[in-house]
């Protein structure tokens, strides 16, 4: 239900594609004289709250966290829009437990 009505939120909102990565994991980030992003297998086009979202639940950022990322990622070209990023936070959330049940009882196959 919390997935179905975070849907709904977003629906409100004009989608912001861009091409992103979605699975932005600690281990799919290297840290060093540059930031990198690492394994594209699930890359595709999508609207842009996906991918800060996960970065928002990954690193567990608390709401002063969350704020200066934001801030510092759209500078002062938009206001953030948290509605929409907290319906994302939801989705992710879900997505990830789905497919972490599916894989514990191997409906899921990493080697295909």
């Amino acid at each position: 239900k919390k997935a179905y009505e975070a849907f709904k939120v977003i629906e409100r909102y004009p989608p912001e594609y861009v091409l992103a990565h979605n699975d932005l994991h600690p281990k799919n980030i290297l840290f060093g004289k540059k930031i990198e992003f690492i394994d594209w297998e699930y890359a595709g086009v999508t609207d842009r709250y996906f991918d800060l979202a996960a970065i928002v639940v990954e690193f567990k950022f608390n709401k002063k966290d969350e704020k200066r990322f934001l801030q510092t990622y759209f500078g002062r070209q938009k206001k953030v829009n948290y509605k929409k990023l907290e319906a994302y936070k939801t989705v992710y959330t879900t997505l990830w437990t789905v497919w972490f049940y599916k894989l514990e009882r191997g409906q899921i196959n990493l080697a295909t």
